[in-house]
């Protein structure tokens, strides 16, 4: 079958890391998930026009080594190696950014990536956008159109978007690109429900669930130099116990309960040897994140903010923690506690939305309004080490049921029933 997969989400995070979100490692694990089964002859679209970023992330792929752009276009390669010689700097997305913009103008937006022979979009069975909205250029006519959906946060909860219009907008257009010919995947049943009950446009039969998956790069490190080497790196001192919280620091997450439950078990159990660590770059509306850090008084050197890191470090953050708390309010899939689970972690989070179709009995799970709850959990994990070493065990086995394997299989075999429809 033959395949045009969108990769501008694999682009933009290629030249801006700290957009490498949970969407970046679906889109990802999803390409190279493709291209690995043989069973597709896969080819790469930029929908948003972004050549240059996703010519520079292919270029940097060892797996896309053989793939060149068609209709070809001199000016590309030329003006992405001007561009690769910029020192990289705060600026040099915004000269991305620009560049593209003039570029959208005098190139055909069909333009793909590809190896061997050449392939045009009017040639492709299936046409895949895992993020953005379908382009106005592809022939629903002609293709099997499919849309990756992972959550409604924009339209359910949008106050915690109300500083993002772009973002909220090009969530509504890609909601408003649904037809009832489009082949919907959604990462979660929660995020099925929503999205049936929301969009009226769309074939609730043709809205399928294919869970979502860990990375390898978490797994449980076991390597007592790795962990210590990482605690001096991200400033944890090296006989301290923490718990872990990773993600982007926005209201959503509800991390200022974790930290006012943190600096209350501190107070009334007149723990020392007790540190919380909060990882992830700054999101939106985290004002009352930073507000309870600053009203934690005494107890501010307890807690970590190590920032953005790399994934490479995340598997010995994860299996370092006495556990991972995460009492989001809402999540169309919840990454962070299957990662959690598959490096062995015990995780407290939300009984909300698709966060009990990831965690299961692994983990303790409450309302996220639940203050007294999630305080006492985190106090149950800390002083009992069997219910930890329980825990870890049942996070093991829980994460063994999610695998990117199965999720590539799942998705080929809903191609295959679209073409056969």
């Amino acid at each position: 079958m033959k395949v045009l997969f969108d990769i501008t989400v694999l682009g933009l995070g290629h030249v801006m890391p700290r957009a490498r979100t949970g969407v970046y490692r679906v889109v990802e694990q999803t390409a190279l998930g493709l291209l690995a089964s043989g069973e597709c002859e896969l080819a790469f679209s930029a929908s948003q026009g972004d050549f240059l970023q996703c010519l520079e992330y292919i270029k940097d792929t060892p797996l896309l080594a053989g793939y060149r752009i068609h209709p070809f276009h001199s000016s590309l390669p030329l003006l992405n190696k001007i561009l690769t010689r910029i020192p990289w700097d705060r600026g040099k997305p915004y000269i991305y950014c620009a560049v593209e913009a003039l570029l959208q103008k005098g190139l055909r937006p069909e333009i793909v990536f590809t190896a061997e022979s050449p392939m045009m979009a009017d040639r492709d069975e299936i046409y895949h956008s895992p993020y953005h909205a379908i382009p106005e250029w592809v022939d629903c006519r002609k293709q099997k159109v499919f849309q990756t959906v992972y959550d409604l946060i924009p339209v359910l909860y949008p106050q915690y978007f109300f500083k993002f219009r772009h973002a909220f907008q090009s969530f509504q257009k890609a909601l408003a690109a649904l037809t009832y010919e489009t082949n919907i995947i959604c990462i979660s049943q929660s995020t099925r429900n929503d999205l049936c009950n929301y969009a009226k446009t769309i074939d609730p039969g043709k809205v399928s669930v294919i869970p979502l998956a860990a990375s390898g790069k978490f797994y449980q490190c076991t390597d007592r130099q790795t962990k210590t080497l990482l605690r001096l790196k991200y400033g944890i001192p090296s006989d301290a116990a923490y718990f872990l919280s990773v993600s982007t620091l926005e209201s959503r997450k509800n991390i200022d309960l974790t930290i006012k439950s943190f600096v209350r078990i501190l107070q009334e159990e007149k723990r020392k040897d007790l540190y919380l660590v909060l990882t992830g770059a700054k999101g939106w509306r985290y004002d009352q994140i930073f507000s309870a850090i600053d009203n934690a008084d005494y107890f501010r050197n307890k807690i970590i903010l190590t920032g953005y890191v790399p994934d490479e470090d995340l598997a010995p953050l994860y299996s370092g923690a006495l556990a991972f708390v995460y009492p989001s309010f809402y999540e169309g899939f919840g990454l962070p506690p299957l990662e959690a689970m598959q490096c062995g972690t015990p995780v407290i989070t939300s009984n909300t939305s698709s966060l009990p179709e990831v965690v299961g009995d692994a983990g303790i799970m409450l309302a996220p309004t639940d203050a007294d709850g999630l305080c006492q959990a985190m106090l149950r994990v800390y002083t009992d080490s069997e219910l930890r070493g329980a825990m870890k065990q049942k996070s093991l086995e829980r994460a063994k049921l999610f695998s990117w394997q199965r999720y590539t299989n799942d998705l080929l075999a809903h191609y295959r029933k679209a073409l056969a429809a």
